[in-house]
């Protein structure tokens, strides 16, 4: 149960970040927000490894291709994963960025372990994945709706490449809190060319900082940590498959900040399908192989 604690958190920690993010986007501009969010998950990082600064980036300059994968990826990730939740419902981001993973996660097990479990599993996951979609095709005007289709998918893909390409840092080397130090660099330098070009950067001031500052905490630091220590614990792909929990809880903390969301009810709907899709699929299967054990 020990190596499972870090997920649990990331889980619970990761649900509420979206709302955090939902908040703070529609008081700041996004780019002001990924900018800053950023940049202080940077700091925090560096500051932590602040002893071991040199040695950590000649290993980046050692893995170079691993490294620039990772942080392309990662910038794909976090640009979606913070627009989504303002334009749309943070539970909507939650569950195609954690469903998308969990499908991934389920079929990749199925094609190295050739178990039945994570075969059914996959499938159980896909069907919700698409439910949910026809779902959303009568809430959301046609080019919102397919920008959204678009932005989940990219989400989805983005978290499950990513959590394979840190699990293989980790395999090269890097600890996990050095690869949450070097992994912001292009997520923070993009928006910050942005914000220099639109003159967004004169809008800063105390509060945005203070707020910003929050939401790094909230969504950037605490639950990327328990994330990058619970794919080095259970792996990446048990990893993304526990991920589909995620947009449960997140739709549990939707429901008490934003009651009057029309999607909400959706929302809820998917979610639970998604968390017993996967409780009960793994849990006929465990109960399955514990009776034939007991026959031999």
């Amino acid at each position: 149960m020990n190596r499972y604690l870090y997920t649990i958190a990331y889980i619970l920690f990761n649900g509420a970040s979206v709302l955090a993010i939902n908040k703070v986007g529609n008081q700041i501009p996004v780019a002001l927000m990924i900018l800053l969010g950023s940049g202080y998950a940077l700091l925090f990082f560096h500051l932590i490894n602040i002893h071991q600064t040199k040695k950590m980036y000649r290993k980046v300059w050692q893995h170079k291709v691993l490294y620039s994968q990772t942080i392309v990826v990662f910038l794909l990730m976090w640009c979606v994963c913070f627009i989504l939740p303002v334009y749309y419902t943070p539970a909507l981001l939650m569950f195609f960025a954690t469903a998308w993973p969990s499908f991934f996660g389920a079929s990749t097990l199925y094609l190295t372990e050739r178990k039945r479990s994570s075969l059914y599993l996959a499938l159980g996951i896909a069907v919700v994945i698409m439910g949910y979609y026809l779902a959303l095709f009568s809430v959301y005007p046609l080019l919102r709706y397919g920008l959204m289709v678009l932005g989940t998918t990219i989400a989805g893909i983005t978290m499950f490449l990513y959590s394979n390409l840190s699990y293989r840092m980790n395999q090269a080397g890097f600890a996990p809190s050095e690869i949450l130090a070097v992994r912001f660099i292009l997520l923070f330098l993009v928006p910050l060319f942005w914000c220099i070009k639109t003159h967004e950067i004169a809008l800063i001031n105390v509060h945005m900082l203070w707020l910003t500052a929050l939401l790094s905490l909230l969504s950037l630091i605490i639950p990327v940590y328990c994330s990058q220590i619970s794919i080095q614990k259970i792996g990446p792909n048990i990893h993304t498959i526990a991920m589909g929990v995620t947009p449960f809880v997140a739709f549990l903390f939707e429901l008490i900040g934003l009651r009057h969301q029309h999607a909400i009810s959706v929302d809820g709907i998917f979610a639970t399908a998604l968390v017993l899709t996967i409780l009960l699929t793994k849990g006929v299967f465990s109960y399955a192989t514990r009776q034939r054990l007991k026959k031999v």
